[in-house]
């Protein structure tokens, strides 16, 4: 399906996707090339075979070079010979096919219709007369008649993936009917997980649903569709130039750029691919984006006049620049290299004013769009030019705390926490302190919270979850109760401080807790979790912890934790094969989220102890204590190693 084409990224671009899966289509009920074959020997009275191969015979050699003047004349020769074998009332439904075709290469559709239908009510699943049936509707524009022709023919034969693939793309290019398109791609995708067939028909069931749910305005299924797509086929050109280009639509511009880099070897002269590179790197401020701007100007759309516009600016030209720019940023508001170009423009002609809005906007797409480096340059440009703007403050910490650097987060948190003074940026700065062990300044931002809003709860909440952190226990739950008095259906303040009650060994607290938190919300898969765990780490209750560890499992069936705890139930139970499988899927989940927890280690150890296998069992032990230390698992390995 690779094509050096690439459709227009426009919702009703129908006819681009036409043309790029003619190009690939099998002809499955394509007009077939017929081969001429050797004439038998003629006689005056002919049996029925011997007639039937005499219109084979002339119809062969009319198809030969159907144009010449002869092919009409051998075609009616062949029409004789048929209608002389259908005397023997032998194989009519193959006689009447044969007749069909000759009609229809007469032009004479009526009759060939006529035949091949005669031919259907003796055979209902010999594809021929049912391909002649469709290509004369396709050549008379009924395409209609035509869709009716191949959901006839699947009523007989519903799972021939070929004739149900050709239906899909017939609703979506010739009858515009994308619920009926999507319909037939999705029977082609649940038949190719029940068949071995060519990895075509999959990739282009795909390609087109992702087509028509793009279409249909639902940009996140469209992408997760075409990224399926690409996993069938990395080379795939269409794929790659609607992902880039939609990507880049919707602001997702890492993934625009990944995406249009692997297309651009293919079709370096592509003008939306240039313009796609081109405008990423102006963002960040590469020298190669002129040399894609350039390129992408070539393109009459506006993405090209505005290619366009960016390399005038990087040239200098102002003015030429300046005019196109205000006029696309109508069209496209959310464009972020509008904005950097239309404030570098406004600098050089000292209008700071225009020059500081249009950074600060341009700053704030590109922490919305995931460009958390250049978002920071653009909004450390507006604030040299205005100091002591709240917002830029405020959009300069969520861009440095997202890229880890939590310490600049806080700075400008607190400047714009100071300007503009808000007790949920209050509480979240407390809360980054808590995260770098900064204690002291945590609950010092709680409590300036708490005395803002004496009646919120939450000052009183994330102090409590600090001093979780701390393991000051005593002070978690003082505060933690003080936030349930004042808010008490919070099921995340239930269940820390059933938390904080097992840390204190307070175990029907604990438990009286997470009742609490499910009470309040009956879908916590953490708090079933946790209570069924607490009963399984006593070994008590093991039939009820085996329930709520499973409740758990079926809301979150992939989480790591929650697989852990049903194979420490299994452990509990005796049960020692279950529950190392489950505990080795546990690892390995929790492995892929980069999550890893001592826990688990040590109960795969024990439960390679149980199954008399010492040596992995140290193993996983010595894991375990590498994350965390613990002398009980020290002992454990000491006693078990023989040292």
């Amino acid at each position: 399906m690779k094509s050096n084409r690439s459709p227009k990224i426009i919702r009703a671009a129908f006819l681009a996707f036409a043309a790029i899966l003619a190009l690939a289509s099998p002809g499955v009920f394509a007009q077939e090339q017929a081969q001429p074959k050797t004439a038998p020997e003629e006689k005056q009275t002919l049996p029925g075979w011997s007639a039937y191969s005499y219109g084979i015979y002339y119809k062969n050699l009319a198809l030969q070079d159907p144009q010449s003047a002869e092919s009409s004349a051998l075609l009616k020769k062949s029409l004789a010979h048929f209608h002389e074998a259908l005397k023997s009332g032998e194989s009519l439904g193959l006689i009447y096919a044969q007749i069909s075709e000759c009609h229809y290469y007469l032009y004479e559709f009526s009759q060939s219709l006529d035949y091949a239908r005669k031919a259907i009510e003796l055979d209902k699943k010999e594809i021929q007369p049912y391909n002649r049936m469709y290509n004369i509707y396709m050549r008379l524009g009924n395409n209609v008649k035509a869709a009716e022709i191949l959901e006839e023919y699947l009523t007989n034969d519903p799972e021939n993936i070929y004739v149900r693939n050709l239906l899909a793309e017939h609703y979506l290019n010739k009858i515009r009917d994308l619920e009926k398109a999507a319909g037939c791609f999705e029977k082609v995708l649940e038949l190719s997980e029940r068949e071995a067939i060519d990895d075509y028909y999959r990739e282009n069931a795909l390609y087109g649903l992702g087509f028509i749910r793009y279409n249909q305005g639902d940009t996140a299924g469209a992408i997760e569709l075409f990224r399926r797509t690409i996993e069938l086929n990395r080379n795939n050109l269409n794929v790659l130039y609607m992902l880039a280009a939609i990507c880049m639509e919707e602001g997702m511009i890492a993934e625009a750029e990944k995406y249009a880099l692997q297309y651009f070897p293919n079709n370096p002269e592509n003008p939306a691919v240039n313009s796609i590179l081109g405008r990423i790197y102006y963002i960040k401020n590469n020298p190669v984006s002129g040399s894609f701007l350039l390129r992408a100007s070539a393109s009459k759309s506006i993405d090209g006049t505005l290619s366009r516009a960016l390399y005038d600016e990087l040239l200098g030209n102002d003015d030429a620049a300046a005019a196109t720019l205000e006029a696309g940023l109508k069209i496209r508001p959310k464009m972020a290299s509008i904005h950097i170009a239309l404030g570098r423009i406004s600098e050089r002609k000292n209008d700071p004013d225009r020059a500081f809005n249009e950074y600060l906007t341009a700053g704030v797409l590109l922490y919305q769009s995931g460009m958390l480096t250049e978002s920071a340059y653009y909004l450390r440009r507006a604030d040299r030019i205005k100091e002591n703007v709240a917002g830029i403050n405020y959009y300069l910490g969520r861009a440095y705390e997202d890229s880890q650097r939590i310490s600049l987060a806080i700075l400008h948190y607190r400047k714009a926490e100071k300007l503009n003074p808000n007790i949920d940026l209050l509480i979240h700065i407390g809360y980054l302190y808590g995260v770098r062990g900064q204690y002291d300044a945590a609950f010092d931002s709680f409590s300036r919270a708490s005395g803002m809003d004496p009646a919120n709860s939450r000052p009183y909440f994330f102090s409590g979850l600090v001093a979780l952190w701390k393991k000051n226990y005593p002070q978690a739950e003082s505060d933690i109760r003080k936030a349930i008095s004042l808010n008490g259906e919070d099921e995340t303040y239930y269940f820390y401080l059933a938390m904080v009650m097992e840390k204190l060994h307070k175990f029907d607290e604990a438990v009286s807790s997470l009742e609490q938190a499910i009470k309040y919300n009956p879908k916590s898969a953490r708090a079933y979790n946790f209570l069924g765990y607490l009963y399984a780490d006593r070994n008590m209750k093991i039939d009820e912890s085996h329930s709520l560890i499973l409740k758990a499992i079926e809301i979150e069936p992939n989480n790591g934790a929650y697989i852990d705890s049903l194979g420490w139930v299994y452990y509990r139970k005796g049960n020692f094969p279950e529950a190392l499988e489950k505990l080795l899927e546990a690892e390995r989940l929790l492995a892929e989220e980069e999550s890893s927890d001592p826990c688990v280690f040590d109960h795969i150890g024990d439960t390679y102890l149980k199954l008399g296998d010492k040596s992995r069992a140290v193993q996983y032990w010595k894991k375990s204590v590498e994350h965390e230390s613990n002398e009980a698992i020290e002992k454990k390995i000491r006693d078990n190693s023989g040292r």
